[in-house]
């Protein structure tokens, strides 16, 4: 029997798994390995040696841009005479689990895409950090103006004497969205990690009142459903954790509990608007989930 209830949980997860990677596939997300990495590492570096000559040529400043990688680290040194200041990027790797993390010093942390709401813009780690150096830093955190790139406002520093203020500023940016991502605590928590998406909504954050913030919401989901046929990829989190515990689980052991948890995903998949998808599917989600 419990063989039984295990193909059937099998076969429900692969339906459901075939389907969200269609919709990863359709909203620009992607697999990725060392080399993918490697190569978004050297996409960066190229991008911050592109506007940074744009801006030298611009100025005719005498500051100078150095990128060097140490330890998974991307260390950017700009210097002008005797004064030289530097920014450090910790840099994504992917484990033999095929998991991405960032070790930061001791800390070891998820990578997860940011999805920018406003401007409907999926960004990966190295293209978050391209946004915060060479855009509008408004993009990642609206409730601040930069008026121009940061790595402008560093050059420019070099001639008004705040070239300190600037570039520990700018790290501290960095940091602070280095400190949002989720800290790597097991390969199937940080799997679902990396498959889900930060919203950076700025109408969202502004709204105060529960009800409003609901309505919002529940608006927003409706309406990437129909058109994306997915909503904000809350869906990632169920599936993440279902396609692990179908390799983590030993077979015979907790079935019941995962058809019923696979069949309710399915059930939010294919109508992810139904009403009694809050009651009913959550209720077997807080069933399930303590068994791990």
């Amino acid at each position: 029997m419990a063989d039984v209830i295990w193909e059937e949980a099998e076969q429900v997860i692969t339906c459901l798994h075939d389907g969200i990677g269609d919709v990863n596939n359709e909203s620009g997300g992607e697999l990725c390995n060392q080399e993918e990495m490697n190569r978004r590492t050297n996409w960066l570096v190229e991008t911050l040696m592109t506007e940074f000559g744009w801006l030298k040529k611009a100025s005719k400043s005498g500051v100078s841009m150095k990128p060097t990688l140490i330890d998974n680290c991307l260390w950017v040194t700009f210097s002008e005479g005797t004064i030289s200041k530097s920014l450090r990027i910790p840099l994504p790797e992917v484990t033999d689990n095929n998991i991405q993390i960032i070790r930061n010093g001791d800390v070891v942390r998820v990578t997860s895409d940011f999805w920018l709401e406003r401007e409907q813009i999926r960004l990966n780690y190295h293209e978050t950090i391209k946004v915060i150096l060479c855009d509008d830093i408004e993009l990642i955190k609206p409730s601040m103006t930069s008026g121009s790139p940061l790595i402008r406002k560093i050059v420019r520093s070099f001639s008004t004497g705040y070239t300190s203020y600037m570039v520990s500023s700018t790290q501290r940016l960095i940091n602070e969205m280095l400190n949002n991502l989720p800290l790597h605590e097991s390969d199937m928590t940080s799997w679902a990690m990396n498959h889900r998406l930060m919203i950076v909504d700025e109408v969202f954050e502004k709204l105060r009142d529960p009800a409003d913030r609901l309505e919002y919401q529940v608006d927003k989901n409706t309406r990437y459903y129909r058109d994306f046929g997915w909503t904000i990829y809350l869906l990632w989190t169920f599936v993440s954790i279902l396609h692990l515990g179908c390799s983590i689980i030993p077979k015979g052991i907790y079935t019941p509990h995962l058809v019923c948890m696979v069949t309710s995903c399915l059930e939010f998949a294919l109508n992810p608007c139904k009403s009694c998808w809050r009651k009913e599917c959550l209720e077997r989600v807080g069933t399930w989930l303590p068994l791990f």
